[in-house]
């Protein structure tokens, strides 16, 4: 499984081009959805998240998934208040 060395290496295109071949790979789709998050590419990140559990319902993609959900909340909270800050400032 080169793609998951490459993943670790940082090499995420080269990732992306042996993922994007193994379409019926849980664990490919599980790291096409960790470097659409990480590019903060949120819509491609939840499909390829959707994927691999589609694919292996059994595995612990769940856990990421609610990671990325939470930061997401987190993410919209923090933008609201800092929005709110800024309007009461003036």
């Amino acid at each position: 499984k080169g793609f998951v060395l490459e993943f670790f290496a940082q090499n995420y295109d080269k990732t992306v081009q042996y993922c994007l071949n193994l379409p019926n790979s849980d664990i490919a789709q599980y790291f096409l959805a960790m470097i659409e998050f990480k590019k903060k590419n949120h819509t491609r990140s939840l499909e390829f998240f959707a994927s691999a559990i589609k694919l292996n319902p059994n595995k612990d993609y769940y856990f990421d998934l609610a990671a990325w959900a939470i930061s997401r909340m987190i993410a919209s909270i923090f933008s609201r208040f800092c929005s709110i800050s800024a309007n009461n400032a003036n």
